[in-house]
């Protein structure tokens, strides 16, 4: 898998694709921030509903799956939609992921 995921990186050849990659990998660093952060607030974990937090993850995923122009500005409103409901809690940490996405959106190429 890891030969793969490289493989993927080195063939992208636009810079939306790059983009899109590194919007990927900043919302998993968000992921693993947003655990910690629920785990060690000392939350009952079992009221957690866990899919909403790797719904960032899902969203910035998508693009690298289907790169479509469309598709990244559908993750870009997907991904400000959550960080806008979860500005109280984890949306914060995923701020860079949706920062590098609308960057991605904004480039040319597909």
């Amino acid at each position: 898998m890891g030969v793969s995921v490289a493989w993927r990186v080195r063939g992208m050849r636009s810079p939306a694709e790059r983009w899109s990659f590194a919007a990927f990998l900043l919302a998993a660093i968000g992921l693993v921030l947003s655990v910690w952060f629920i785990v060690g607030s000392q939350t009952d974990t079992g009221q957690v509903r866990w899919w909403l937090v790797v719904a960032p993850l899902v969203a910035t995923a998508i693009p690298l799956l289907v790169p479509r122009h469309g598709i990244r500005l559908g993750a870009v409103i997907a991904l400000g939609g959550w960080c806008l409901l979860a500005a109280l809690s984890i949306g914060m940490l995923q701020l860079p992921a949706l920062i590098a996405s609308v960057v991605g959106a904004l480039r040319q190429g597909s």
